[in-house]
């Protein structure tokens, strides 16, 4: 198990940014599943309009723990 923050490299990617992106070079070396209560500004993989409209409903969202998501195969997460 890796932390999620060290595959991204600890880079504050836009939310929206593909997790298959975030974790480049290491897409493909192994299967990747994200399961994550997110508490960090660490965060890829979402769709743009999911990040947009979190954060305007809570700008928290990054780092209150409340935010759930799962992303297999780094996959985007979409509404």
């Amino acid at each position: 198990m890796v932390q999620l923050s060290q595959l991204t490299r600890d880079v504050k990617w836009p939310s929206w940014t593909p997790l298959s992106e975030a974790v480049s070079p290491h897409v493909g070396s192994f299967p990747l599943l994200s399961l994550r209560a997110n508490k960090a500004d660490i965060v890829s993989g979402f769709d743009r309009d999911i990040a947009q409209r979190l954060c305007q409903s809570d700008e928290t969202w990054r780092v209150n723990g409340r935010c759930v998501f799962f992303l297999p195969n780094g996959d985007v997460l979409r509404s």
